[in-house]
Order: C-alpha cells, then structure tokens, then sequence
C-alpha cells in the first residue's frame, strides 16, 4: 500500500478507492464504485494501515488550539487522528514542487505568476476589506492566533488563507482562492513561508481523506500531501 518512501500518496489507489466507498456510503454525491467490496476494503486498509506520526506540540496559544481540534471526540471517538491528510515540509535546502509529480503544481504556479498574482502575509488591519473582496463571512476576523495570508492581482484580493502555525506544526484552515492558479501558488507560498520559521508538518482543517470531495483530495495529491494516522504526544 505505501510507496519506496513508506508514504500513503493522496493518489494512492487504496485512498482513492476507499475515497469513493466513502463518499457513495455517505451519500455525497458519488456515483456507486465499480467494486464496493473492493472500496470497503481499501478503507478499511487505510484506516487501519495508514502509516503514523506523531504530533508534537507546544503549550501555546496555537499548539493548543491545533490540539484541542486533533482530540475532539465525535460520538465518542476522536475522528480528527484517523487518515489525515499531511504535508511534510521540506527542509530550506530541498527545492520545492520538483519532479514529475509536481508538474501540474508548477503549471498553475507560473501561471498565476503570469497573470501577475502575489502573495504576502496580511496584517490585522486589512483583513476585513480582503474577505469582503472575495465575500467570505467575517466571522474568521475573530481567529486573532491565525497568521494571514493574501494572494493579490492588480491591488485585487484573489485568494486568502488561515493558517495556526507552531514550532514544528501548522494546520491550515482555511484557503480560498476561486481559481486554481492563486490557489496553487497560495499554498506555495505559505509552504516556503513556514519551513522558514522551522515548520515541518502541515496539516488540513476539514474531513479525512476518506470523506474528501474528490476535488479537494485531487489537489492536495498533486501538491504532495500524504494520509496518515496521528498520534498527538505531550510535547510540553
């Protein structure tokens, strides 16, 4: 199930089959799987297989938060550890976005660079006119621990970001970015920004990769996200 590196890809095809299980038996608009015994136990394959990490935290104010949400328990159990989608950071010295499998990243990349798209980090005072630009609900104004970030074209805010960022973890939670090229290069950018200040690990707000919209694991797949099961340890 995993490749020469020990990784389980978000391309994987146990992933992307026990995705669409998942998705059919949820009844979130997926077509029903050629094989739903074969998607069954893809799953279950990555539930039980996936490889894991542990997560080490802080007792900051971010280490805190991204704790409290990888041990909230849903009925009971806590779903937030299980085939997580996680992005290994990599060191300052390794390129980003190289090889085969990055070539659709690094397309969207230069061409969002082509049309003239930046991004930068967006202090406190001009977030609300940002996320009244793309029409996103200002309630995110009251999440003061995020570090912001902006993708901008023509003094035009084209893409925004939320990220709880520690010393060796960060978890997005927010990225919004209506077209794919700022996206791409948004999330590049965060990336380059966080491995920077040390970060190795980055994680996703949001569901498992099991009950993913496809759309959503297709692109963290070819931005080199991989599923895992978490372990958070007391790193206090």
């Amino acid at each position: 199930m995993r490749g020469e590196s020990g990784q389980l890809r978000c391309s994987a095809p146990a992933v992307t089959a026990g995705a669409a299980f998942s998705r059919w038996l949820l009844r979130r608009g997926a077509a029903l799987p050629p094989s739903p015994a074969a998607g069954l136990r893809a799953a279950a394959e990555v539930l039980l297989a996936a490889p894991r990490l542990s997560v080490e935290l802080t007792s900051s104010p971010s280490g805190e938060l991204i704790r409290q949400y990888m041990l909230a328990r849903r009925r009971g159990i806590r779903s937030h550890l299980r085939a997580r989608s996680v992005l290994r950071v990599p060191p300052p010295e390794t390129p980003m976005l190289s090889g085969r499998r990055f070539h659709a990243a690094r397309s969207n990349v230069a061409r969002a660079r082509r049309e003239g798209i930046a991004c930068r980090e967006l202090p406190e005072p001009e977030r609300p006119g940002a996320l009244r630009e793309l029409g996103v609900l200002e309630t995110m104004l009251r999440r003061k621990t995020d570090r912001w970030w902006v993708a901008e074209a023509a003094d035009t805010t084209v893409g925004v970001a939320l990220v709880t960022v520690d010393r060796s973890w960060a978890m997005l939670n927010v990225l919004d970015a209506p077209e794919y090229p700022a996206r791409y290069l948004l999330h590049t950018h965060i990336v380059g920004s966080l491995r920077a200040a040390g970060v190795r690990y980055l994680t996703t707000r949001g569901p498992s990769a099991l009950v993913m919209p496809e759309g959503l694991l297709y692109l963290q797949a070819r931005l080199g996200y991989e599923v895992v099961n978490l372990r958070v340890r007391d790193g206090r």
